[in-house]
C-alpha cells in the first residue's frame, strides 16, 4: 500500500481496499499468526475468524457455505481451555 503513490486516489480507480480495510486485514493477520499459542481453546475456529476477516477486509470472494456467524465468535473466546 505504502509503495503505491497516491493510494488512497488508485484505490478508487483501480478498485483497491480502501486504507482502513488494508489495516484491518494487516491486525487480523497479525493476530492470526499469534493465535497459534492455543491460549484458548477453539484456537482454530478463532484463526478460521480471523482469516475471514483478512478476507473481508480485502473484498475476497468467501463462498457463503463457508462464512462464519460473527456474532458466535464471541463464545470462542469466552471457552479458555481448562475452564
Amino acid at each position: 500500500m505504502y509503495l503505491v503513490p497516491s493510494y488512497k486516489l488508485m484505490s478508487k480507480i483501480f478498485s483497491l481496499p480502501s486504507v482502513e480495510n488494508v489495516t484491518k486485514a494487516s491486525k487480523n493477520l497479525i493476530r492470526l499468526h499469534n493465535g497459534h499459542d492455543h491460549a484458548l481453546a477453539n484456537q482454530g475456529t478463532l484463526n478460521c475468524y480471523s482469516a475471514q476477516k483478512v478476507r473481508q477486509a480485502l473484498n475476497l470472494y468467501i463462498p457463503p457455505d463457508e462464512l462464519l456467524a460473527p456474532k458466535l465468535e464471541n463464545e470462542f473466546i469466552k471457552a479458555k481451555s481448562g475452564s
